[in-house]
């Protein structure tokens, strides 16, 4: 089991942490439709609870376990009611359990609940936002800046659905799209109201990410491992201007902007009309421009906010945006098969990455039970490395850089500090 190899890792090494995702015992119990009526009301199983924790007592007995909450602890049907009060009991983190932050070292790690709200008028949002605050106002002291969550924003499995109950990549739409209709004529009215109804996910918390330098962020939920390149903003593929007006399946670039600035698709191509694709998009995000009525293509749409024409970059030198680790290999079944029910009637099972391979995603495996490490060696360089179950090599070791003068980070803690990275259940269910 995943168990036994971190155990015999800790002979050779010595760790300062272990970090755990979330969906810690599946104490849960499936029972069929699972009652939820007061008097047939099922709870979740204790005993394997306590199945579990002498399972990982070997190692959660040598070193510090933090944990944040996950769907099965929280969520009140994933959890058969557990409503997060038994993990609460058995886990006393240096805060409310679900969302709280400390260091180790060199290195500051905050906790994030995805289960409930961390849009700006949540308490957690606020929160949130504070201490990432606090953080980076002593950024010498910690010159990294870890985010560990259960639900990744970042997801290219197709069997599991991020946060927000859709996945970060859809074959069918990319993800800037949020409507179009190209078989209706119809006219469009704008009502400016005024109402709040975000709860965050979706439109604050990477913004909060990229502009606080957070450098790392690590997540469970998804039943296999995948590594991004540093990344924002949550899209596939944006081009200034892109038009989701099929032809045979694939995604079309509009041509009217590149044609006119030295392509060949516009008609009258005139040398003298520049500025769309490098300076446009740019000036209505800097001067706050809120809505961009067009026309041009007959067709309907409206797209998410967004903004950039550049949102990962396929390197680990000197990192500018937020690298996401997802390591949910680590126990339960893994995700290698889901049924895509393109057509009526079928329920073939298809892998779980079929018609998925975002940019963005630099790695990843559905077919391996396994555990993360990160090793931070300085106020510049840590090291990633990836450890299948039963391997006493690595198979994945990637190095991240970051410049010093990102935050003016003299690294003054220069401890360096060595985590393992579990999420999932550490029981290996098969």
């Amino acid at each position: 089991m995943v168990t036994n190899d971190m155990m015999k890792r800790m002979e050779v090494k010595q760790f300062h942490g272990m970090i755990h995702c979330g969906d810690i015992s599946y104490a849960n119990k499936y029972d069929g439709e699972r009652p939820m009526d007061a008097k047939n009301k099922t709870f979740a199983e204790q005993k394997v609870w306590d199945t579990w924790g002498q399972m990982v007592e070997p190692v959660g007995s040598k070193m510090a376990y933090m944990a944040v909450p996950g769907n099965h602890e929280l969520d009140i049907w994933d959890s058969t009611n557990e409503n997060g009060t038994i993990y609460a009991k058995r886990f006393i983190m240096p805060g409310n359990e679900r969302y709280f932050s400390f260091a180790v070292g060199m290195v500051h790690f905050v906790a994030v609940s995805t289960d409930e709200s961390i849009d700006a008028e949540s308490t957690q949002g606020q929160w949130f936002k504070n201490i990432l605050t606090e953080v980076n106002e002593n950024r010498d002291k910690w010159p990294w800046l870890v985010v560990f969550q259960h639900r990744p924003i970042y997801n290219s499995n197709k069997r599991m659905w991020d946060f927000a109950d859709r996945n970060t990549y859809d074959d069918k739409a990319p993800r800037f799209s949020a409507a179009r209709d190209n078989e209706n004529w119809g006219h469009c009215e704008l009502d400016f109201i005024d109402t709040k109804t975000a709860k965050g996910w979706k439109d604050q918390y990477e913004a909060l990410l990229v502009e606080h330098g957070v450098d790392i962020v690590l997540n469970g939920h998804v039943h296999h491992y995948e590594r991004t390149w540093p990344v924002r903003n949550r899209v596939e593929t944006v081009k200034s201007f892109i038009n989701l007006n099929k032809k045979n399946e694939n995604f079309s670039i509009h041509k009217n902007w590149e044609g006119r600035e030295g392509g060949t698709s516009s008609r009258y191509n005139n040398p003298e009309i520049i500025g769309w694709i490098d300076n446009y998009p740019t000036l209505i995000v800097e001067q706050n421009v809120d809505l961009v009525l067009n026309g041009h293509v007959h067709h309907y749409e409206r797209t998410w906010p967004m903004k950039n024409t550049t949102t990962w970059e396929e390197s680990y030198d000197n990192v500018k945006y937020p690298v996401h680790l997802t390591c949910g290999q680590a126990g339960k079944s893994l995700y290698m098969k889901y049924a895509y029910y393109k057509k009526e009637n079928d329920s073939t099972l298809y892998d779980s990455y079929h018609k998925s391979d975002p940019g963005w995603s630099a790695a990843r495996d559905n077919s391996h039970w396994g555990h993360c490490e990160l090793d931070f060696i300085d106020s510049t360089t840590v090291e990633h490395r990836v450890y299948q179950m039963g391997d006493t090599e690595h198979v994945e070791k990637i190095r991240i850089t970051r410049s010093k003068d990102r935050w003016s980070a003299a690294a003054s803690l220069s401890i360096s500090s060595t985590l393992l990275i579990l999420t999932l259940s550490i029981l290996t269910w098969q």
